[in-house]
């Protein structure tokens, strides 16, 4: 698209405006992870012009538009920047998973302004309920064409190339107990979510038996923002 995509605007609101407003009540805490100083600079006073706090003529005065917009969700919002820079998204997951206080986090990308709160609350609910027999379980993913949902454990199951073939790496759960793997990854200059899960343990979960499709819709023409 060439644009930020979580600052443009659909349905009179900026992407990310509609992401932060379906986390409401559904969280206790956020990790916006960006590549620079600049872009959270400019999230912070998207997020806040559209607040209408009193503070939109100043785009540097961070502190006080991070307490105008706090105040204005349910959660607390905590702005980080990249790590390890231009090693795209799983860069921006070892960022998250390394300032995020749970043991688990779900990763959202800015351009998916249609996630519902039936997708969280049916992603922590999923997590929650396996975790209380399985305790090893690494990533939870929404993958397509499976008949059930399937627990599995990287290399001993020959069929994960199958079920990698269409999945959701962003917008799935991870353990902090990945990080390390994250790093060896970065460091191998290996960028790719798939080379991750074939690392760990992965449950992955039936997409159309658990959600609606809409909610994994991201936008990334331009016509895409007619809709």
């Amino acid at each position: 698209m060439g644009k930020d995509k979580g600052s443009l605007i659909i349905n009179k609101k900026p992407m990310i405006i509609h992401i932060l407003e379906t986390l409401n009540h559904q969280i206790d805490e956020l990790v916006i992870v960006l590549n620079d100083s600049d872009r959270i600079a400019r999230y912070k006073y998207i997020i806040q012009q559209y607040e209408n706090s009193s503070n939109t003529n100043n785009i540097n005065n961070t502190n006080n538009i991070m307490k105008e917009f706090n105040n204005s969700y349910s959660y607390s919002i905590q702005f980080v920047e990249d790590e390890i820079k231009n090693k795209g998204p799983l860069s921006g997951i070892y960022t998250g998973l390394k300032h995020i206080s749970s043991d688990y986090t779900l990763v959202i990308p800015c351009d998916s302004p249609y996630i519902d709160a039936d997708f969280l609350i049916a992603m922590f609910k999923i997590k929650n309920q396996i975790l209380t027999d399985l305790q090893n379980i690494d990533a939870f993913v929404p993958s397509y064409g499976l008949t059930s949902d399937i627990n599995c454990y990287n290399n001993k199951d020959n069929d994960i190339e199958i079920r990698l073939k269409s999945f959701e790496p962003l917008h799935s759960i991870y353990s902090k107990n990945i990080i390390n793997s994250i790093k060896k990854l970065l460091d191998s200059d290996v960028l790719d979510l798939k080379s991750l899960l074939k690392e760990v343990n992965v449950y992955f979960i039936n997409i159309d038996e658990n959600f609606s499709k809409k909610s994994f819709k991201n936008l990334n023409k331009m016509d895409d923002l007619k809709l």
